[in-house]
């Protein structure tokens, strides 16, 4: 039987304008060689799915670099 325990992984991140993320072999075997990623950023009291630049470096990915545009405060998702 299949483990679906982790199907996502988020990770916060505060006044951030830059947010890096080390991708490992262990995340790797979770989420895949290169994962979806999505970030949402919060907005007042509510967060909203931010249209950001993301670059995934290497193929298998190492490195999620995800450019706010700015600083600010919200969470990144990673998933298969």
């Amino acid at each position: 039987m299949a483990n679906h325990c982790c199907a996502y992984k988020i990770i916060p991140f505060t006044n951030a304008g830059v947010v890096n993320i080390a991708y490992s072999v262990a995340m790797q075997s979770q989420y895949g060689k290169v994962p979806h990623v999505k970030v949402w950023i919060k907005d007042g009291t509510e967060y909203i799915e931010a249209l950001l630049s993301i670059r995934l470096t290497g193929n298998p990915t190492t490195n999620i670099r995800v450019d706010n545009g700015g600083v600010a405060s919200g969470f990144v998702k990673i998933f298969r």
